[in-house]
């Protein structure tokens, strides 16, 4: 039996495509920003946001970070309005080593981060709930752990719809 390449969640009456093709693995960017454009380039290409989605989550970034610090694993979720996309999406990539990112409470800080996950949400209506949801899910430490154990991406595939169903 083959594994799914991609699977929808459903958040807010929103539905997020997560596609293997957006899960990075063992990412190795040399800075935040590099981090954020590894994901927002595989987001352009597929043709889920517009060409401008990259430099918007950049500039976004650079005035609100969103590196949060959460203990042993840390995230990173940069996103930009929904005015930049053109279909709902969930892209992911967990880092090699840790990388610094602005904290979102303490900005004069940096936290080292693990784990970016980088929201697309089409729907403005239903763009800050899905962004609640995906935070909520996220911070939980054994989600952390396996995301970042995962070996393949339907490693991540799975954890993901394991975690978002038991929120739906």
């Amino acid at each position: 039996m083959s594994q799914p390449s991609s699977l929808q969640i459903v958040i807010e009456q929103e539905s997020l495509t997560i596609s293997d093709q957006f899960i990075v693995l063992g990412a190795q960017p040399f800075d935040d920003l590099h981090a954020i454009r590894l994901l927002g380039t595989r987001l352009e290409q597929s043709g889920y946001v517009r060409r401008t989605f990259t430099a918007a989550v950049v500039e976004r970034e650079r005035v609100l970070p969103t590196g949060i610090a959460l203990g042993e694993i840390n995230l990173a979720v940069p996103h930009a309005d929904a005015y930049f996309a053109h279909r709902s999406a969930l892209a992911l990539a967990t880092l090699r080593r840790p990388v610094p990112f602005h904290n979102m409470d303490h900005t004069d800080q940096r936290v080292p981060v693990q784990i970016v996950c980088l929201p697309v949400v089409a729907n403005l209506r239903a763009f800050s709930g899905v962004l609640a949801t995906v935070l909520k899910v996220l911070q939980r430490p054994e989600l952390l752990k396996t995301l970042c154990a995962a070996r393949q991406p339907y490693d991540v595939l799975r954890a993901l719809s394991e975690a978002f169903s038991a929120v739906a």
